[in-house]
């Protein structure tokens, strides 16, 4: 099962990583890993990341959902159904579209030259 995650806070969930990996009986123990001198959250499955200041988004593969209850640090939005993104609810939903941000990207090419980009509506779709 595919999960949209979300964290509120980068800070604090990285400062969290070190006692997840120390804590055995942590929920997310298993999947968080070190990778000295840094820590890796979901042992290394490429799952697609967007960064929005101190808040993220990403894709988790593999981990059971129940790992995340309880979890402030970090929180599960929805889920990837048949390559549909299913929120949990509108709340979610929104959460989601503020972090993720505007779909269209207006910027300044090299040559001077005002440019739009829409982005897709998903992490990890390229075209």
């Amino acid at each position: 099962m595919d999960l949209i995650t979300y964290v509120p806070n980068l800070q604090a969930f990285r400062t969290a990583l070190p006692d997840i990996v120390a804590d055995e009986s942590h929920p997310l123990h298993n999947y968080v890993q070190r990778i000295d001198p840094e820590y890796q959250f979901n042992k290394g499955t490429h799952t697609p990341v967007h960064y929005n200041g101190n808040e993220s988004l990403s894709v988790c593969r593999n981990v059971p959902r129940d790992a995340f209850d309880g979890q402030t640090i970090i929180q599960v939005l929805g889920e990837v159904v048949n390559k549909e993104y299913v929120f949990d609810s509108e709340q979610t939903e929104s959460t989601y579209d503020r972090v993720w941000g505007p779909l269209e990207v207006t910027y300044i090419d090299d040559n001077g030259d005002q440019q739009t980009h829409t982005r897709p509506p998903k992490m990890g779709v390229f075209a």
